[in-house]
């Protein structure tokens, strides 16, 4: 029986703007990055330093490496999240205004936890032990496992089980808006889950207790509340 409302509870229009998403503009935009790092970016690197080539295990070898991991991790974090952020608000046919918002919320969270994973990945991507030709393949991934990590805490359900079973139902059944789960669950990786058993369920939070802490959360999950209410 649960298994079946899992399944229900699918939002396949969601998962077809996040597969849209990423057909039409994760893969051919990072496919033209990958590129222009290992062959502009590596081209004006040996002009500057009048070479003709990296001397392999060299610091410039590395420097060149860290220098791409710092472009990618700015320039194209920053760039594609907010190309990705307004191009799944169009396909869900959101104002303006709730664009806006959205990309407000999520922007430098996102730029913050990717922080975490990607600059280690990308240490491999832009070193030679990967050919050019295989470097989309392993971004991809490590893009697999990258999103499965932020589901796992962010739908992780941790209900206790000396509780009633109507909590376990409001975790199946609770809608959070992405942009305030995406928030709620960066406080549960820092403060841990005292103050809400659940991201994706504000009924399970204890906003009092959240608000002491980050007071704009607390507002964000009494408006989320409201609306859901309503």
């Amino acid at each position: 029986y649960e298994g079946r409302r899992r399944v229900e509870s699918l939002d396949l229009s969601r998962s077809f703007r996040n597969a849209a998403s990423g057909f039409l503009l994760h893969g051919p935009i990072l496919h033209y990055w990958i590129a222009f790092l290992e062959k502009d970016v590596t081209a004006a690197a040996l002009s500057i330093l009048q070479l003709k080539a990296i001397p392999p295990n060299s610091s410039i070898e590395y420097g060149l490496i860290a220098g791409k991991i710092a472009l990618d991790q700015t320039v194209f974090a920053f760039g594609f999240n907010t190309v990705y952020t307004i191009g799944i608000g169009i396909l869900a046919l959101k104002s303006i205004e709730q664009v806006t918002d959205s990309l407000q919320s999520t922007l430098i969270p996102s730029i913050l936890a990717s922080w975490k994973f990607w600059p280690i990945v990308h240490i491999l991507t832009y070193s030679p032990v990967i050919p050019e030709q295989y470097k989309l393949l392993w971004v991809d991934f490590a893009e697999i496992l990258w999103v499965a990590i932020l589901s796992f805490l962010s739908n992780a359900e941790r209900v206790d089980t000396s509780n009633d079973t109507s909590k376990a139902m409001i975790v199946e059944e609770f809608d959070v808006q992405p942009a305030v789960e995406i928030l709620l669950a960066r406080y549960v990786e820092k403060h841990g889950f005292d103050h809400c058993v659940d991201p994706n369920a504000v009924d399970l939070c204890d906003i009092d207790a959240i608000e002491l802490n980050d007071p704009i959360l607390a507002n964000r999950l009494r408006e989320s509340s409201s609306s859901s209410s309503d």
